[in-house]
């Protein structure tokens, strides 16, 4: 999981903003400031004083004053797609540099729902004219302006329904795409990555496309910060119809494998995205598109830090309650969970904590230790996972609090849903499908094991130093029975469950290496 800032530079306005390279961006406090200087009262219901907040606007744009147009916004104001601290930076930069504006004129108000839309008339001081909307909410807030998110290209009335289907590959843990990057004709093999929230490429795919101009950049990855080579301006050719303009991307030196790279955020930022499982498409919606069906469970998604963050419940046998973690929803993640040291130190999660074994986590070449072992439940809204493996890094206080997401939510759960994200409505949409009952991993006599892509079970993992290790079991070997359970009976999650909770007990193993059948005995 990477964290790269792709917002596209306003070339018109000459500022970039493309340059932010953090993880997490510091929670903001707003401050409501309830009486304007210009007699703007907080309530936009009424024609007069829609015209006032109207006026108000255009004194705050002339005399290019910040803290007067913060005073108009609401807490939820966005630009573009980008709330938070994105959205305050972005609002610096446009108020100090948008081209002179000669007047605004007020035209009509319309009633929505729960916003009021006023349409205005705004004139440069060149002599032209751009008609749009402001938007404002019950409180009499603004909560967007087409002016600010023409700059972003987001039209928030357009409604072109599906505007793409991307079939993907499920493998070795990592959902692949195949795109296109610039003028060159190579498919490139890419992560799609909900845990970025920009773009990377390898160094081999970099040097093969011609990626070039490129200057070193700091950004952060789990466990840590790297160093980078960071490129603007690239174009992404989803398809032969569809392009993503302006993207930065990022060339880190950990990435390796079959993949070329990674991508996430500037499709995210683009599109509502639907992650279908079951007929393996990545489907990509227009903002004011895509409907869900009825069944569906809706969970917040907080963007504030540029990645997908959900609220998880869950429950560890050491801790007396029920918890809440904010977790990056990270596609790009082949695990269940894992919690990030800063957050494991603050709610001392290790203490009492029962380890079936230590393990490293990789993430871009940084390595950090971690212990796995069982969490009782974890919820999504009314979704429970019971029984889940889980990962904890190690604290280190030297590393300082590198984030304040607490953890990540990885795709070995994830893929028990089919997903839609909608970042612009910050809506996350989960639907059980048929990998939904499908056990996850479990630890059993010193291996990992889990049910492959064809629902046989194979060791994933051999913790060293245990008697599946001295008996020169390997990644990869099938596991046709484990005591009286077939391989088909242990699909079901009650029966490994029993195997799991015997404690000193001896497990008779059959397994197919090659074309050999062998049996073992292990304990745990």
């Amino acid at each position: 999981m990477i964290n790269t800032t792709n917002i596209k530079p306003i070339d018109a306005l000459k500022f970039i903003v493309g340059n932010k390279f953090k993880y997490n961006l510091t929670r903001v406090i707003f401050l409501f400031l309830c009486v304007f200087q210009f007699g703007y009262s907080g309530n936009a219901q009424s024609k007069k004083e829609i015209k006032k907040s109207v006026e108000a606007f255009e004194v705050a744009m002339k005399s290019r004053d910040i803290e007067a147009m913060k005073a108009l916004i609401a807490p939820d104001f966005m630009i573009g797609v980008y709330g938070g601290d994105t959205r305050d930076y972005l609002l610096e930069s446009i108020v100090k540099v948008y081209p002179k504006i000669n007047d605004i004129v007020f035209v009509k108000k319309e009633s929505r729902k729960d916003i009021t839309l006023a349409e205005v008339i705004l004139k440069d001081s060149d002599g032209g004219e751009d008609r749009g909307n402001f938007a404002y909410e019950k409180n009499g807030l603004l909560i967007y302006t087409d002016f600010f998110d023409r700059l972003y290209k987001l039209d928030r009335y357009t409604d072109r329904g599906l505007v793409a289907s991307i079939p993907f590959e499920l493998a070795e843990g990592k959902i692949f795409i195949k795109l296109r990057l610039n003028d060159s004709p190579d498919l490139l093999t890419m992560i799609f990555d909900t845990g970025a929230d920009g773009m990377a490429l390898s160094p081999s795919a970099s040097q093969r496309i011609g990626i070039k101009n490129t200057q070193e950049r700091e950004t952060a990855v789990v466990g840590g910060k790297t160093s980078v080579q960071f490129s603007k301006n690239n174009t992404v050719h989803i398809n032969d119809s569809l392009d993503l303009d302006n993207q930065n991307l990022v060339i880190f030196p950990g990435l390796a494998g079959r993949a070329d790279g990674l991508i996430g955020g500037g499709i995210l930022r683009s599109f509502t995205t639907r992650i279908d499982f079951d007929k393996g498409v990545i489907e990509l919606y227009d903002f004011n598109s895509y409907t869900p069906s009825k069944e569906v469970e809706v969970v917040p998604v907080d963007f504030n830090s540029g990645l997908p963050v959900i609220p998880v419940n869950y429950h560890l046998a050491n801790k007396a309650e029920e918890l809440t973690a904010n977790m990056v929803f990270d596609t790009g993640a082949g695990y269940n969970m894992i919690f990030f040291g800063p957050y494991v130190g603050k709610e001392n999660l290790e203490e009492g904590f029962k380890a079936e074994f230590y393990s490293t986590n990789y993430s871009m070449g940084m390595a950090t230790p971690t212990k796995m072992g069982y969490m009782d439940y974890a919820k999504l809204g009314d979704f429970e996972l019971q029984n889940i493996l889980v990962s904890l890094q190690a604290h280190d206080p030297d590393k300082g609090e590198w984030n304040s997401d607490a953890g990540s939510f990885g795709l070995e759960l994830i893929q028990k849903f089919n997903v839609t994200i909608d970042r612009l409505h910050h809506k996350l949409y989960l639907e059980a499908n048929e990998n939904y009952d499908r056990p996850t991993d479990f630890v059993l006599a010193g291996m990992i094991l889990q049910f492959n892509d064809q629902n046989e079970l194979e060791v994933k993992q051999v913790i060293g130093g245990t008697m599946a290790s001295t008996e020169g079991i390997k990644p990869g070997y099938k596991i046709m029975m484990i005591n009286d359970y077939t391989t088909d009976e242990l699909m079901l999650v009650e029966n490994i469950n029993d195997l799991i909770n015997e404690k000193d007990q001896d497990f008779l193993l059959r397994i197919l290496t090659g074309d050999q059948m062998r049996q073992v005995t292990l304990s745990n």
